[in-house]
């Protein structure tokens, strides 16, 4: 009998211990893998495949645009062009996106449109998009 009381003396402070730990007081950290599509970009080339021919992607756009995609799934887009015979910032437009697959989906102004994502490794960014204007080949350096 004395040996059952001991026994169940040493379970029970071994519950409370172990109830008690300061583990149970630290928040569990959960490590999210961040898509490899989070960054800034600028565009590099862009390639017209119903008439198979690179389009000109003059010094303005080349080192002005820019296209940020943020892990919170937003992303803005600076695009600028010659006006008046200078670089100016055209516009930004902001919005939201997404990666399922190799497909990106970006939704801007309630206009959702989709992209399909060919290269994307850690300078490179080559995307497909059809539009009622065409099929296109952009390609992005990691800025």
């Amino acid at each position: 009998m004395k040996k059952a009381a001991y026994f169940l003396a040493g379970l029970c402070l071994f519950a409370f211990v172990t109830a008690c730990s300061s583990e149970d007081d630290e928040e569990e950290t959960v490590i999210v893998a961040q898509s490899p599509i989070v960054g800034v970009w600028k565009i590099e080339s862009i390639f017209d495949v119903d008439n198979n021919e690179d389009l000109v992607v003059d010094d303005c756009r080349r080192t002005f645009n820019t296209y940020q995609y943020n892990a919170d799934g937003t992303f803005s887009i600076e695009a600028h062009k010659i006006m008046d015979g200078s670089c100016q910032l055209e516009g930004t437009y902001t919005g939201t996106y997404s990666v399922d697959g190799n497909i990106l989906t970006i939704l801007e102004e309630e206009t959702e449109s989709q992209r399909e994502i060919l290269v994307l490794d850690a300078n490179t960014l080559k995307l497909k998009m059809t539009d009622n204007h065409g099929t296109y080949l952009d390609t992005y350096v990691r800025e």
